[in-house]
């Protein structure tokens, strides 16, 4: 799961609909809106506050995978 800060939703999410448009047919996601939990993996200073969740599944190799999801790491989500 990659994770933006909500401020930041009119850019992702205008970025994930062109990004779908165009991914491979192998590539499946869910964008969701949250509250980021209070887990280890998140940023203290994000716990708690809302943000913009995107999570996926692929179903190549792993190579195939990691280039597919790569613009969205691309972004700098505050926790992957």
């Amino acid at each position: 799961m990659l994770m933006f800060p909500a401020t930041a939703a009119h850019a992702i999410v205008r970025f994930y609909r062109d990004f779908m448009a165009a991914a491979p047919n192998e590539l499946g996601t869910v964008l969701a809106f949250i509250t980021a939990p209070p887990e280890e993996f998140v940023p203290v200073e994000a716990r708690g506050k809302p943000a913009i969740a995107i999570a996926g599944c692929h179903t190549g190799s792993i190579d195939e995978a990691s280039k597919a999801f790569q613009p969205l790491r691309d972004l700098h989500p505050i926790s992957t």
